[in-house]
Order: structure tokens, then sequence, then C-alpha cells
């Protein structure tokens, strides 16, 4: 008797920025169209890039100017790379629809610290070559998937926040992990965080700095009217649930989503993508905020580490005798 055979064919579309690196090792492939954009708040930030698209089309890179993320999803599938003049939050702004297109960040800074913004004005022109030359390196930095009522889902970089609708009092938020209940905390506020996200509104929060490269996500109390909990860190790929009594505002990298109230659920994941980032240096966390001043230098001379190894690596980074 005779059987049927089926055949299932699957089509997976390659991130564009894998297709940039097969190319670049196989014939010297290097980036030759490059998107712009700003951030208009920034004093100077406009002629800063007026400059920096000068320098570009002198080489002979097709430079496109974006006015915002809406902007990108529309006219940047065939972008090389994103380089957004601003600060770590403008880069955020773009985190998203650069993900989706798989095209790499660049940030030039001009805040204060600059975590992802790994260049400065002065040191465009050098890096603009090592670009030409394919001397650079992609990051790729884990994001979080949130939806709310098992709604349509957003994506973002650094982290979720489930706050206090009103100024006064406090809210009552009820956490889960993968369907284990973790506790119900009356505070300002929940956060999840990626790595990325930890040296922002985390660590202010008292939350745990997660080094680059970890697949986890961070779950801290704003303000908890408690002695007891504490923040949490779980893997990427579990199923972190929040639901609040009363009502709550809920945002993502900064940016207001929604309103919540009584019997709404606020679920987050790690996202099946990523958001890449062009590197020429290694990335490295700890020098950043130390000089920075997000931790004190003690902090690395605690315990009984081998010649205090922590604590004299934070001496050199700072240049100290």
């Amino acid at each position: 008797m005779g059987g049927l055979c089926f055949f299932l064919l699957v089509i997976v579309r390659t991130p564009r920025y894998t297709e940039y690196e097969k190319r670049k090792e196989r014939d010297g492939f290097s980036i030759m169209q490059i998107g712009f954009a700003v951030n208009p708040m920034k004093q100077g930030a406009i002629a800063i890039r007026d400059e920096l698209v000068v320098l570009s089309t002198q080489r002979g890179i097709h430079c496109t100017l974006i006015a915002d993320a809406t902007a990108l999803l529309s006219g940047g599938a065939e972008l090389d790379a994103l380089v957004v003049v601003g600060g770590d939050g403008s880069l955020l702004r773009y985190a998203d629809a650069a993900s989706r297109l798989g095209v790499p960040l660049l940030g030039i800074n001009l805040g204060r610290i600059g975590f992802l913004s790994e260049l400065a004005r002065s040191t465009f022109p050098a890096a603009l070559d090592r670009l030409l030359a394919g001397e650079y390196t992609i990051e790729r930095r884990m994001m979080l998937r949130c939806s709310i009522n098992d709604g349509e889902p957003f994506h973002c970089l650094n982290d979720v926040l489930v706050f206090k609708s009103s100024f006064s009092g406090v809210a009552e938020i009820a956490i889960e992990i993968n369907g284990i209940s973790v506790g119900t905390v009356f505070c300002d506020g929940v956060i999840a965080a990626t790595p990325t996200g930890s040296t922002a509104y985390t660590l202010s929060a008292g939350g745990p700095i997660l080094a680059d490269g970890l697949n986890a996500i961070a779950v801290t109390p704003v303000c908890p009217h408690t002695l007891h909990f504490r923040p949490v860190v779980t893997a990427a790929d579990a199923d972190v649930h929040f639901s609040v009594s009363g009502s709550g505002v809920v945002s993502a990298d900064g940016s207001r989503i929604r309103e919540v109230c009584s019997g709404d659920s606020i679920r987050i994941t790690g996202a099946s993508r990523t958001c890449s980032f062009i590197r020429f240096e290694k990335s490295d966390l700890f020098k950043g905020i130390v000089m920075g001043g997000v931790l004190p230098r003690k902090t690395f001379s605690m315990g009984h580490a081998e010649e205090k190894r922590y604590y004299m690596e934070c001496r050199n980074i700072l240049g100290e005798e």
C-alpha cells in the first residue's frame, strides 16, 4: 500500500550584517552606504552631522539623512550602517528599527558617558578609514520582547519599566518568572533590563550590573517598601510576568507605551533578534563605569582576590600610580 510523502521547505532570510561579514571575508567588501541620524536637541549636533556627511562623501560613500526611526524603516533597508549623532538615548530611539533591518549602529557621543556611543567627533575620520578598510567587528546585544495582554509585541534594547501612574502612593505589582511567583512588591515600579540596560535606570534603582555578552534579564524593584525584596537575575528565555493592582504605566527604553490597570498582563522575555553595533575596540564595560564614576574604586578591593587584581586594574585604567 502506497504512502504519502510530504516535504517542507523553509526559507530563512539571513540578516544583512551576516552577509556583510561573509562578503568582507570573501572579497574585501567594505561599507559604502551610510545613514546619518541626529538628535536635534543636542547643541551643535546638526552641524557635526553635516561635517561627517562631507567627510564620508569625500571618501566615496553614499550618504542618506534619516529623520527618525519611521524613516529608517521605510528607506533604510539598503544601508550598510547607521551613524547616530547624539548620545546613548539617541541610539536607543533607533535600536528597534535598526534591529528589524539588520543595520548596525555607530554612535557619535555628544552626551556624558556614552556606554553605547563609541566615537567622538574628533575620532570619526580615522574610524571612517577603518570602516572602509573593513577593520571593525560587529557586536550583537540582546533585546527584550514585551507584550501587554498578549497583544502586538514591542522590542527594546535597554529595559521595560512598569511604574505607578500617580505621583503619590505606591504601586502593587505581582511578579512571576516561568509561572512561579517571586512575590508581590509595593514600590514605585519594577524594571526588567538587559545587560545593556543594567547600567541605566536599573543601576540607579540598586540593580546588578550585567557584563556585556550575557544573555540574562535583571528584574529590579524601584523604591520597594520592604527590607526583603531583592533584584533577581534570570535567563534570557525566561517568561517574566508583571501584573498591576490599580493603575500604572508601561515604558520601553524611556518611551511611554501605554497605561495599564488591574487585570492587565505584561509579559517580557528575550527577543529572537539582536541589535548590532560597529566596534573598533573590544567593549570594556568596567572601564566605562569606573571612568563615569558609577562604581567607587574601593568596590574593587573587597574580598581576598589575589593581589587585589580588580582594584589594581581600575587604578591602571584611571592612570593612577
